[in-house]
Order: C-alpha cells, then structure tokens, then sequence
C-alpha cells in the first residue's frame, strides 16, 4: 500500500505511526501500573517541550560521555508518571532500559514529569559512589529546580546534564554560593537575645526594671549607630520589639525551668547545625531539624488524640464508639482519594495528617457528660533504533525533587 508514496512521505507516515503506537502503549501502561515507554535515543521527551536544537545538543554531549567514558546517560521528559510515584517509576524503567554497561552499572536515568512538577536522578550500581543521593540532590536544587520554575526546562536539563557528566569525569561539584546573612538580621538577633537575658534576669529578680530599661535603649542606640542602608529605619523601628519579645519569652520560661532548658537546648541544636550547613548543605536542617521535629509534633498531636479517646471512653461507651466510627470513616475516604489502594504505603502516609480530625472530633466530646521503591534489573527488553541499554542496573539510588 505504500508503494506509492515517496520515500519521505513513508518516513513521516511510519514516524506517525510508531509515536501513535507509543502513546497507546504508554497510555495502557500507566493503567496498569506498568513501563512500557519505549528506549529509541538518549533523550526521550514525550511532552515536546525541548526545541530540536535543544534536544541535539544533549545528545551530542550523552553520545561524547559514553564513547569517552562508556557510561550511559538518559533523559526522559513526561507529562506523569501516573500513581507509581516518582522513584517506583524511575527505578522500574532504569531495569526496563538496562542503562549502563553490563557488570559496571555505570547508567544513569534523568526523569522529569512535567505535570506532576517531580523530577528524579536514577543511578546505576557503579557511579553510586560517584554520584551519591546527597550530590544528586544538590543538582535536582541547585541546577533544575531553579530553572524549571523559570519555564526554562532546556536550560535545567543542560546544566543537570553537565553537572552530572563532570561527576562521572572527575570533576567535583561545584560549591554552593555561601548564605549570606545582612548585618540587619544580626542586629535584631542580638536585640532579642539581650531582651531574653533581661527577661531571664527579671524573673529571676536580679535586675531591676529601671536597669533593664536602660540596657534597652541602649542596645536600641547602638542598633541605630551600626544599621545602615535602606532598611536602617526599619530595623531601628523592629528592635524594641525584639526586645520585648526575647524578654516575655525566656521570661515566661523561666518560671517553668524544664521548659527553658528544653528551648535553650533547642537554639544551641540550631546553632550548631548553623556552622555545619556550609559543610553538608542546606538538606541537613531537613533530615536534622524539620524531620525530627515534625514527627514529635505529629506524636504529640496523637498524644492529644489518644488522651481524649480515653476520656470520651469513660464519660460513654455509645459517644466513643460513634466517635470512633466517624474518625475511622473519615480516614477511609482520604485514604482513598490518596491513592492507597494502588500504593498501600499511603495507608501509614495519611495518619500524620488524622491527627487534627481526631482532636475535633473526639474534643467536641469534653464535658458531654456521658454522651455519645524496589531494586533489580528486568529481562524485557529495550525498542527502538539507535541507543539502547548495555545491561546495567540501579538498586535505587539517586535523588527526587520538585519544583
């Protein structure tokens, strides 16, 4: 039937017809939880978003890194990865793929889903130690994230590309810019921290209220002597709020001595992760600070939840057991809407946010009185023309993000 066509109208027909069947495939796939996308070049963009000179310019750089080095670099830009989840998807089709020469696993998976706003770096067994979780998160923040807020999805992709390219070369990452913190930010710190020392001293009774008003305005002057720039005024302005802050605070806390000790406790914690923020990144106040706090608050939350559920189980059996029924209700429907059906470790993923439901519903019975990601290679293989897997594998390491 297509001997009548002319040659470049066959090729057009058959690329039509392949990107048809792809679609499909792609599109059946994601219904049944599956990868079939298919593996034709290093750099897949389903969505269309990177520009023909774009595209070409990634792939003279990943074609120039494997015939260097024979490392193998891919790039997958799509709309969603549907309910697998970022990493589930990442790591299923690195297996699918085989990225990576046979025995070094020396591969390395780039995944952007556009619609999701996910993005995720796979890496293969043997540059594990080249390109560890912590750098390849740097890149996904440092590099892509910045960029793809922009709408700048080309540049983020090339400076991830290079940044990675120049791990697997030797080449260390580049240093993070250095925070800078203004003088104005220094002066209001101390103005709140000279206001809890007097407020500690109040509570205490070893200072006066005439004297701490001196030392006030005094620390208010020299903030006036040392604030420059446009913001001068303002900071002026701030500090005797500072002040007052700092000092009804650690003053109130003086008065519940395991309390004070705990917040003291606390800022020290933060100053210390402070001074070693430029040696680890910004990520270590994640896993050090905000993970940890966030679970005790989340624990304390329960904590709350459970103490009511005791006190609503003495008051009446029916009031706890309605109440029961409706938390349990409630949980069942955000858990669906969730996707834990498909991902059973949304099941655990919900109960942290339960948390405030349960206080509502099980605090509106005070005084009622008695009233009711996995590891491993794939043996499917690889479609397409030009570029295809040399057999390696990822055991999941890498790094996810969002923009």
């Amino acid at each position: 039937m297509l001997h009548g066509f002319s040659a470049g109208w066959r090729s057009t027909l058959w690329f039509l017809l392949c990107l048809f069947c792809s679609q499909f495939a792609w599109a059946a796939s994601d219904a049944e939880g599956g990868v079939l996308l298919p593996l034709g070049e290093r750099v897949v963009d389903v969505t269309g978003t990177l520009d023909p000179s774009a595209k070409a310019r990634l792939i003279d750089k990943l074609t120039a890194l494997e015939g260097r080095r024979g490392a193998q670099i891919a790039v997958v830009m799509l709309p969603s990865v549907g309910k697998m989840g970022i990493e589930a998807f990442s790591n299923k089709l690195f297996s699918l793929w085989k990225l990576g020469r046979k025995g070094i696993d020396d591969g390395v998976l780039v995944v952007v889903a556009k619609d999701d706003h996910l993005m995720r770096i796979e890496v293969g067994y043997g540059l594990e130690g080249t390109i560890p979780d912590v750098l390849a998160g740097r890149i996904i923040r440092e590099r892509m994230a910045p960029a793809f807020r922009e709408g700048d999805y080309a540049g983020g992709l090339d400076a991830a590309v290079d940044a990675l390219i120049g791990l697997i070369d030797g080449e260390p990452l580049a240093a993070p810019a250095p925070l800078r913190v203004p003088l104005e930010a220094w002066l209001l710190l101390v103005a709140f921290v000279a206001g809890g020392i007097g407020g500690v001293l109040l509570a205490a009774h070893r200072l006066r209220w005439r004297g701490a008003l001196t030392i006030g305005a005094a620390i208010v002057a020299l903030v006036a002597v040392l604030a420059s720039g446009t913001d001068a005024l303002v900071t002026v302005a701030i500090s005797p709020l500072c002040l007052l802050m700092g000092g009804a605070t650690f003053g109130a806390l003086w008065t519940v001595r395991m309390m004070f000790y705990g917040v003291l406790g606390l800022i020290v914690y933060c100053i210390l992760l402070g001074f070693l923020t430029p040696r680890f990144g910004g990520v270590l106040w994640i896993y050090a600070l905000a993970a940890p706090v966030g679970l005790l608050f989340v624990l304390g939350l329960w904590w709350l939840v459970i103490s009511m559920m005791r006190d609503t189980w003495r008051k009446g059996r029916q009031g706890f057991y309605l109440r029961l029924l409706i938390l349990a209700g409630l949980y069942l429907v955000v858990a669906f809407f969730a996707g834990a059906p498909a991902v059973p470790l949304n099941w655990l993923a919900v109960l942290p946010f339960m948390a405030l439901p349960g206080l509502l519903i099980f605090g509106s019975g005070k005084g009622a009185g008695g009233s009711g990601s996995g590891s491993g290679s794939s043996r499917g293989g690889s479609s397409g023309g030009g570029f295809s897997g040399g057999g390696g594998s990822s055991g999941g390491g890498g790094a996810s993000g969002s923009w």
